[in-house]
């Protein structure tokens, strides 16, 4: 006890004050959000960020934009549709390709101008996609060693691309439910429930609608920061062997199965009578695989939201939550990045 005692106020003996110029912002600065290269189309969102001190002296509505692909102009227009609380947008009206540099330019009077350049990644080509049913250790808590084993799909994904060391990549996988019929169902049996269940008609299947619980991201030097893991779907991040991408994703495996079945009645032409039929509806999953790779800029903001989400400071015994930022636009804030993908196409495995 007394051993504690003299190292406490030895402590106190000890400590001392500092005092430290923290610089503070009086201007308000462009916040730039943009990823390049999504499939529902490219665009550049665009804030004010508050000063902390002062008025704000502009807003986003102020601020010009420009872009460019490999020093040529890129079209954008303004989308008088979005709504945000003081932002706007500007869609894209031209398509850049794989290989080009992108450089960025805002401004407006009041605050200071930005800028920010970013490269759109080579497309990802040969990419195999095999699936099979496997046993693994689902680890819900991550402190915990083993767990038990669990039967889930795995998909392994590949690439025969050589690829620098330079390279970052996502996996992820969509599933969606498939609705099914044999026989013949009476119309007023499937329109109940096709209500009942809010079924969309895509592409003449009728399904429930798009869902994904994972997503996995990595670089070439095998730095898997990201393993979001949550319902159905244990998704591992890609990490590269012998210069080809490899993703390793694990969902629940679903077989197909019925949910209605019954009899109905219908008009034979050739005996002139109702036949009785029999009708079944079931259903099953379909997937879609996305590989991604991304820009260095996307990467290193992914890995600094990741260590924010995800950081263990405990913060309830009066540490400070991790506050790591990661931006590329120069004089100012936020991200421009870019990537390019690849998508398998829905698919069934019956």
């Amino acid at each position: 006890m007394k051993k504690i005692t003299y190292i406490l106020l030895l402590l106190l003996l000890v400590s001392c004050e500092r005092e430290v110029d923290f610089p503070v912002d009086a201007d308000g600065r462009i916040f730039i959000e943009s990823l390049i290269g999504r499939a529902e189309g490219d665009r550049i969102n665009i804030r004010i960020s508050q000063p902390a001190y002062g008025e704000e002296r502009t807003s986003a509505e102020n601020v010009s934009v420009y872009l460019e692909a490999d020093g040529k102009p890129v079209g954008l227009e303004r989308d008088m549709d979005y709504e945000s609380d003081g932002g706007v947008s500007y869609i894209l009206t031209e398509k850049v390709s794989p290989g080009q540099k992108l450089r960025l330019a805002a401004a407006a009077k009041g605050v200071p101008s930005v800028e920010a350049v970013t490269s759109v990644p080579q497309q990802i080509s040969d990419v195999v996609i095999k699936s099979r049913l496997a046993t693994v250790h689902k680890v819900e808590d991550p402190y915990q060693l083993s767990s038990e084993p669990r039967e889930l799909r795995e998909f392994q994904i590949t690439t025969s691309d050589r690829l620098d060391k330079e390279a970052y990549f996502g996996v992820q996988v969509c599933k969606r439910i498939v609705h099914d019929t044999t026989g013949w169902v009476p119309d007023d049996v499937w329109e109940a429930y096709k209500a009942k269940q809010d079924l969309v008609e895509v592409d003449d299947l009728y399904v429930n609608g798009e869902s994904s619980e994972g997503i996995g991201i990595s670089s070439s030097e095998e730095e898997v920061f990201v393993s979001f893991e949550g319902g159905e779907m244990r998704c591992m991040a890609p990490s590269v062997s012998d210069g080809n991408v490899i993703g390793e994703v694990y969902v629940k495996p679903h077989n197909k199965y019925m949910v209605a079945a019954n009899y109905g009645y219908i008009f034979d032409p050739i005996t002139e009578t109702d036949k009785r039929v029999k009708y079944e509806i079931y259903e099953t999953r379909e997937y879609n695989v996305k590989v991604f790779r991304l820009s260095p800029e996307m990467y290193h903001s992914f890995k600094a939201r990741y260590i924010m989400d995800w950081s263990d400071i405990p913060v309830h015994l009066g540490f400070s939550p991790v506050t790591y930022t990661y931006t590329n636009v120069k004089g100012g804030l936020g991200v421009f990045g870019a990537m390019s993908s690849y998508e398998s196409g829905w698919f069934r495995i019956d």
